[in-house]
């Protein structure tokens, strides 16, 4: 049967055992799946959800009915791209403390109903270029 199918078919076994959630080889529009992915990984940054979610039935149903074609990245692929983003982030963070012409540091503390202490500290950055620019 494998030889009908390559011989008639101009198809391999090795092409067909590679493509799966994690290879995205014969989407057509690479522009419209990374756009997908970046939105896959915004939602699990925004909403917190568990990596593995995008292996869920119902999230793979749902991209399914959106794009027919597109393939879901595994969980591993997925929180990969969560950190080259928290890397890209902190890049840009530090480069804005870096121009920073004073910065306003204010923190607080409390403690929940189940006793975790919590410290939340908020950085306000006052960059004289984007002032300039805004008055002048």
């Amino acid at each position: 049967m494998l030889t009908h199918l390559r011989a008639r078919h101009n198809t391999d076994q090795r092409q067909q055992s590679t493509t799966g959630p994690c290879n995205s080889a014969q989407y057509p529009d690479m522009s419209k799946k990374k756009m997908l992915d970046e939105a896959a990984v915004d939602m699990i940054i925004k909403d917190g959800p568990p990596f593995s979610m995008v292996q869920g039935e119902g999230f793979t149903n749902l991209m399914k009915i959106l794009d027919p074609l597109y393939k879901v990245p595994c969980r591993k692929t997925v929180k990969t791209m969560v950190e080259e983003r928290y890397q890209q982030n902190k890049k840009q963070a530090e480069e804005d403390l870096k121009k920073a012409s004073a910065v306003s540091l204010t923190a607080d503390m409390w403690t929940s109903r189940n006793m975790d202490a919590y410290l939340g500290v908020t950085c306000l950055i006052f960059l004289m270029i984007l002032i300039y620019q805004l008055y002048f």
